[in-house]
C-alpha cells in the first residue's frame, strides 16, 4: 500500500468518524513505519541492497535527509522522496555493518524520536556503525537560542523565522511540539550527556558548516535554521 493510498483511507475514517486532525496525522506516521518494519522483514529486494551496503567501508550517511539530500552519501529516510537511496523506520536497528561509516550526518532528526529511549538508541546504533575515529554531526532546533530570544524579546531572532508573521509563543509552541511530531528540544547539555551515554567523546559545539571535516560542512543553508539551531559533532574512540 502506497502513501497516498493510507492517506485516502484515514482521511476516509477521519470524515466518517470526527477523529481530530492530530490523531490521524499520528496513526498514518505509525501505519506507514510499521509497513516499513515489515519490508524490512520479508523484501527480498531490501535484503539485496542491504546485503550490498554491509559489504562496503568508509560510508558517508545522511540519516533523515527528508528532501535534502547529498550526492555521495548514502541518504535514508522513512519517507521515500526524490534523493532517498534507503527507506527504513530508524527507529529500529540500523541495518548497516560495525564499523562501516566513516561520516554520519542528520540535520533536525533527532527531535522526532522520543527522548530518551529512541534518541538514545538511534545515537547508539550510530556509534556502532562508526569506525574508529568516525565522526557524527548533529543538527536540531536549540531550546537555548528559542528560550533566550523569548525572553530577551529578541526580534532580529524570531525575524528570520520561515513561518511567517506569526506571535513568538506560537514560534515556541512550534518547534517545542510540532503537532506532537517533535518529541524533545535540546540544549547543549542535553545533547552532550545523550552522545556520551551513547558512547561518543571529543563532543563540541560546532556552527553552520563549520565542521573541521570538509565532508560534513553540508549544513543546509536555511538562514532561520542557522540563527536557531543546535550544531554538535563528536567522535567514536575505541
Amino acid at each position: 500500500m502506497n502513501r497516498e493510498k493510507l492517506t485516502e483511507i484515514i482521511a476516509y475514517i477521519c470524515s466518517k468518524t470526527g477523529v481530530s486532525y492530530t490523531f490521524t496525522r499520528h496513526l498514518k506516521y505509525e501505519l506507514e513505519h510499521t509497513l516499513l518494519r515489515c519490508r524490512k522483514a520479508i523484501s527480498p529486494c531490501f535484503h539485496k541492497k542491504i546485503g550490498n551496503y554491509r559489504k562496503l567501508k568508509d560510508l558517508k550517511i545522511n540519516f533523515g535527509c527528508g528532501p535534502i539530500f547529498q550526492n555521495g552519501w548514502i541518504n535514508v529516510d522513512s519517507h521515500n522522496t526524490k534523493g532517498v537511496d534507503l527507506v527504513i523506520d530508524l527507529r529500529s536497528n540500523l541495518p548497516f555493518s560495525d564499523g562501516s561509516a566513516k561520516y554520519i550526518f542528520s540535520e533536525h532528526f533527532i527531535e522526532h524520536l522520543e527522548f530518551p529511549n529512541e534518541a538514545l538508541k538511534f545515537l547508539s546504533e550510530c556509534h556502532r556503525i562508526l569506525s574508529s575515529f568516525g565522526t557524527v554531526r548533529i543538527i536540531t532546533p536549540d531550546a537555548a537560542k528559542y528560550i533566550r530570544a523569548y525572553v530577551l524579546n529578541d526580534s532580529e531572532f524570531f525575524s528570520h523565522s520561515d513561518i511567517g508573521e506569526t506571535p513568538k509563543i506560537e514560534i515556541l509552541n512550534r518547534v517545542f511540539s510540532e503537532e506532537g511530531f517533535h518529541k524533545f528540544c535540546y540544549d547543549y547539555e542535553a545533547l552532550y550527556l545523550l552522545l556520551e551515554e551513547a558512547g561518543f567523546r571529543n563532543i563540541v559545539k560546532s556552527n553552520f558548516n563549520s565542521s573541521i571535516h570538509p565532508e560534513l560542512r553540508i549544513d543546509f543553508s536555511n538562514k532561520w535554521r542557522q540563527v536557531s539551531s543546535l550544531y554538535m559533532e563528536a567522535s567514536k574512540v575505541n
